[in-house]
């Protein structure tokens, strides 16, 4: 008979196994994946390798309950359906391009560093802004310690000689 011998959450989806019938008269030409989310059969892939014995199902919606089952296609026959399966997408793993190496991800590093850019430029503009007031201060110091140029005027005695 034909069945799953595991179906395990992936950092990329679910990832199914199965076993092989042990008993048939013709050569399997390939298996059907089959998935349900409430009533009805659906066929996630029906042209797997008859040499494949695993399939990883992708873009599963978040927060639901999948039900998989497996049928090997012989000649013109069709297997039983294999014993169903049940996975909850929830709580799927972030996808791997998203961690880093301390579990980060890559979103949190972006934000941290953007603060930390933010925080050096604010640190350099208000160094700067306070070094120019400083050296418009003493421009105006200087000029107030020189003392201003008199101007002496020369006069004419009004006596006639």
């Amino acid at each position: 008979m034909l069945g799953f011998s595991a179906a395990n959450r992936t950092q990329q989806g679910v990832l199914l196994t199965w076993i092989p019938p042990a008993n048939h008269t013709a050569p399997i030409q390939h298996y059907v994946m089959e998935f349900r989310l409430g009533e009805r059969w659906e066929i996630l892939d029906d042209s797997i390798p008859a040499g494949e014995l695993e399939l990883l199902a992708r873009d599963l919606i978040q927060e639901a309950w999948y039900e998989f089952r497996i049928i090997a296609v012989m000649d013109d026959m069709v297997s039983e359906p294999s014993n169903v399966v049940g996975v909850s997408s929830t709580d799927f793993f972030p996808p791997p391009e998203m961690v880093e190496e301390r579990g980060l991800t890559r979103p949190v590093v972006a934000g941290i560093v953007a603060t930390i850019c933010f925080l050096a430029a604010a640190v350099l503009f208000s160094t700067m802004a306070a070094c120019f007031v400083n050296k418009q201060r003493r421009k105006k110091l200087k000029r107030k310690k020189d003392p201003p140029l008199s101007i002496t005027h020369c006069r004419k005695s009004m006596e006639t000689p």
